[in-house]
């Protein structure tokens, strides 16, 4: 079984090493390989060469900047999705801290559960300050497709709706059958829409029992405009990092009758942050 790890980083070269160690530091069964391929969107602080020097067998592919995260994760999926031997595919942040044996313990449920159901993507669930801070989501009914529930991790397998990309094992076959990563979307969203799309065509998706480590919680568009300047909330509101594009084309693609309600709805919030900051 091959396992095909994809992840994105930018100039955070202490925080990326330390997960790709973790990888490498794995024990696996002996007929399952992780094949760890990386995307250096511009770094300038030597993350790249300091990664090949430490683990040569890492495959890194290189952009300018202006990936972001699934710009640069799509780039990632879609070779990836080329290769015919790919059993599965891990998507994963560099900022998780993985706790000992947990990607071990995480493909071998994986594997169990798509040898004895339905093809399943498992998806892992973090901590931060003892409380779930990435995990899977469910929708909620009635609202728009970014109305999301964070789901707590229990001691068996909790199926959702969706996931973050955060640490997610897809099924290699479902993922070509579906497409992968939708590149349209620039930094956010892609992963959210991937879920969808997977639920949609008959794949289960489970958040795996416990915590397979450490991660904290980004803060949310409102908590980071509370300390900037108007200038800065502009700024912040027009960032790829927090696009309106991501959120439109995500409410178009899965939105329905809503749609216009959730762009509308994006629009005055960042207007609100703009002219108050909260």
């Amino acid at each position: 079984m091959i396992v095909a790890c994809l992840a994105a980083f930018r100039n955070r070269r202490d925080t990326t090493l330390r997960f790709v160690s973790s990888v490498y530091a794995a024990t696996l069964p002996p007929d399952v390989a992780v094949d760890l391929t990386l995307f250096d969107d511009g770094s300038s602080d030597g993350s790249s060469a300091a990664i090949l020097q430490l683990f040569p067998r890492t495959t890194i592919m290189c952009g300018d900047g202006s990936a972001y995260w699934n710009g640069a994760m799509s780039v990632l999926m879609d070779r990836t999705l080329l290769r015919r031997d790919v059993d599965a595919i891990l998507i994963a942040n560099d900022d998780i801290v993985l706790r000992d044996a947990a990607l071990t313990e995480a493909i071998e449920l994986f594997r169990s559960l798509n040898t004895e159901g339905p093809p399943t993507a498992l998806v892992g669930a973090f901590q931060h300050d003892l409380s779930t801070s990435y995990s899977g989501f469910r929708h909620r009914p009635g609202r728009g497709p970014g109305a999301l529930l964070l789901v707590e991790p229990s001691d068996k397998i909790e199926v959702c709706d969706t996931f973050n990309g955060n640490f997610v094992i897809l099924p290699a076959e479902a993922c070509r059958a579906v497409g992968g990563l939708d590149s349209g979307f620039r930094h956010s969203g892609g992963d959210i829409d991937l879920g969808y799309r997977l639920k949609a065509s008959g794949v289960r998706i489970a958040v795996a029992p416990g915590y397979l480590g450490h991660c904290e919680r980004g803060p949310t568009l409102s908590e980071r405009a509370r300390s900037l300047s108007r200038w800065a909330r502009i700024q912040l509101v027009l960032s790829p990092l927090r696009s309106h594009s991501d959120v439109a084309r995500l409410a178009f693609k899965h939105g329905g009758l809503l749609t216009p309600l959730v762009i509308v709805k994006d629009l005055l919030m960042r207007l609100r942050l703009v002219l108050i900051g909260e």
